[in-house]
């Protein structure tokens, strides 16, 4: 039965007309297959979930403080890349879609924090303090970008590519 309803959603996947078609499909099929119970336990050989857990909970628990000052520090003593091996390989191919809960909650919580040392919010911080650990965090992830190869004989599938991700997150 497991292996019907994959299928099913596999099929339901390859023939998806939208990112959300897809994603629903994708869900589907992780928690058809039990790789959802993978995705929402923390533990890993694959990175240190333990020193992920504590980071995302002091961020989290200097967030709700409104401690600007600390959410700055605990930013920069972990703004590396491949921190505590969030970024194997391993982590990434298991699920259909995302990875542990874990990593994409971290993500998010640094992100929001971010965010928050970018706005008004954290003007008691001196802007020359906050523009050092942005510029240090691009040192460190740089900057994003999109190359697609294959010549002429992937030019459609390039285009819907694109089309997908523009009609995600239009301009």
């Amino acid at each position: 039965m497991i292996f019907s309803a994959t299928k099913r959603l596999q099929a339901d996947m390859d023939a998806a007309e939208s990112y959300e078609e897809w994603k629903a499909a994708a869900i589907g099929h992780d928690k058809a297959s039990g790789v959802m119970r993978w995705v929402e336990s923390d533990e890993s050989k694959h990175f240190d979930y333990a020193s992920i857990r504590r980071r995302l909970e002091r961020l989290r628990k200097l967030r709700k403080a409104k401690d600007n000052a600390g959410v700055l520090f605990a930013l920069n003593e972990g703004i590396h890349g491949n921190i505590d091996g969030m970024g194997r390989r391993a982590l990434y191919g298991k699920a259909k879609f995302g990875t542990k809960k874990l990593i994409t909650e971290y993500v998010d919580e640094v992100t929001s924090a971010l965010e928050m040392l970018a706005s008004d919010v954290a003007a008691d911080i001196p802007l020359d303090e906050r523009l050092d650990l942005f510029r240090r965090a691009h040192h460190c992830y740089g900057s994003s970008a999109l190359m697609m190869s294959g010549a002429g004989s992937l030019l459609f599938f390039h285009i819907g590519a694109v089309k997908a991700m523009w009609l995600e997150h239009p301009a």
